[in-house]
């Protein structure tokens, strides 16, 4: 038979020692099985099997839209709204933001749009009002952003104790290449190039 016809497993049978050694005999086996799942969570993060992060991402939109207190706005100034926000709000975001960020666009997408809907309910601002008034009224930033920031932030911090003494104004950082989709998502590929290219601005 060919590859392609051969079916998947859908479990994952792991034999005990003692069981191990009895495999051959009629003695039945009370192992447990591991089954087949599409996604699992792991230390808060769900990881589903093609890597796409659109279980986590949902995940996380809901977890921030839960965050819309409208009684909060009622007792609180405008800085101690913002304040919140930034404790709350951007601790959930940005809760492995590096593993998970480079998802695609469209998945990104709704998490923005639960962070703006939060930011509008927290300042009474219209459905309708500006995106880009919303983010300059509170002074804060983007997901897409939040990740260039602390990707920069996370890189510089390793990179720079180990660069050797130079004259020169700007550094050269070899920038790595990858052939994969997946590849290309990772940290290790994306930090090298957004410190190579804000370096060089």
């Amino acid at each position: 038979k060919s590859a392609k016809s051969i079916p998947k497993a859908s479990n994952l049978h792991i034999h005990s020692y003692p069981c191990n050694r009895q495999i051959s005999t009629n003695t039945p086996c009370f192992c447990p099985i591991l089954e087949r799942v599409s996604n699992i969570k792991y230390l808060g993060i769900n990881i589903d099997d093609r890597l796409s992060w659109k279980i986590h991402i949902t995940s996380v939109a809901k977890r921030l839209r839960k965050l819309i207190f409208k009684e909060l706005r009622a007792v609180c100034d405008k800085t101690l709204l913002i304040q919140t926000y930034k404790a709350l709000g951007e601790c959930i975001i940005t809760y492995c933001i590096n593993s998970w960020r480079a998802a695609a666009k469209t998945h990104i997408l709704e998490l923005e749009r639960a962070q703006r809907s939060l930011l509008k309910v927290l300042l009474c601002l219209p459905f309708r009002h500006p995106t880009t008034a919303v983010y300059e009224m509170v002074d804060v930033i983007t997901v897409r952003q939040l990740f260039i920031f602390l990707c920069i932030k996370r890189y510089h911090a390793t990179v720079v104790p180990y660069l050797p003494a130079s004259d020169a104004r700007r550094q050269r950082f070899p920038a790595p290449s990858a052939r994969s989709r997946i590849a290309q998502q990772h940290f290790n590929f994306n930090a090298p190039r957004l410190y190579k290219y804000f370096n060089t601005v």
